[in-house]
């Protein structure tokens, strides 16, 4: 399991998921106009997983919700649904979060 915290870093405490999208995901990508996620494309955690993959977990959440809360709960969440999901077959989860897999420039 990966997600890139990146953007969680002093200084962004006490921010919405929409600001996130905007000022992060939308400023770093504004450029070559891709997904956040499309940033991530070519990369793979120490254990050799791909940072992307087909994903498997759907994430909903308030545009107004608090950034690091979301991100917590999913870190929260992912144990115990891996366990769930390793009945299935499946070993590494991948989390479809419309603020980093949904292009903002189109």
């Amino acid at each position: 399991m990966v997600l890139d915290l990146e953007f969680a870093v002093e200084g962004f405490n006490s921010v919405s998921t929409a600001t996130v999208c905007q000022n992060i995901c939308a400023a770093e990508t504004k450029e070559k106009k891709v997904a956040y996620i499309d940033l991530f494309d070519d990369r793979v955690d120490e254990g050799g997983a791909p940072f992307v993959g087909k994903a498997n977990v759907f994430v909903s959440h308030a545009w107004r919700y608090d950034a690091l809360d979301v991100i917590d709960s999913i870190l929260e969440a992912a144990p115990t649904i891996l366990e769930r999901r390793q009945a299935d077959g499946i070993d590494e989860l991948y989390f479809w979060f419309d603020t980093c897999v949904v292009c903002q420039h189109e």
